[in-house]
């Protein structure tokens, strides 16, 4: 609703909020996970208190994106750019533990939007992963 956007999940998402801090202050927003069939999806969007300049785009986007699999100690496998209707983002790869994790990232002005999916190794869910990833649309 308030986050404009729209995404195919299997089942209604636990909604919490998430308090983020940042050089120019702290950044509350909401956070939504499903754990369904030893997947986890997670939905959160963060709007900055400032603008990204172009230059630092990709380093910010790339922070975003990783930072899920790194805060918890797992190792990014990819990261490349992508886009959706003309914003940037990046889409990461990673592991940790037999989880395999994926996630994307795009920044639409001052709002930056994070998907991610954990899968565990011996699932055979990545259809259903890339499915959540794939749905994602921008109101």
């Amino acid at each position: 609703k308030g986050g404009a956007f729209s995404i195919m999940i299997p089942d209604q998402p636990a909604q919490r909020s998430l308090s983020t801090d940042t050089s120019k202050g702290k950044v509350d927003s909401p956070l939504y996970e499903l754990t369904k069939d030893d997947i986890k999806y997670v939905i959160t969007y963060m709007d900055y208190p400032f603008s990204v300049k172009d230059s630092e785009r990709d380093k910010f986007l790339a922070m975003g994106a990783e930072s899920g699999i790194t805060n918890v100690g797992g190792k990014v496998v990819s990261n490349r750019p992508i886009n959706l209707d003309n914003y940037p983002g990046r889409e990461v790869e990673g592991e940790m533990h037999g989880i395999i994790y994926q996630s994307r990232v795009y920044l639409v002005g001052q709002r930056l939007y994070l998907l991610i999916v954990w899968i565990p190794s011996n699932k055979t869910g990545i259809e259903n992963a890339m499915k959540f990833l794939e749905s994602f649309k921008i109101k």
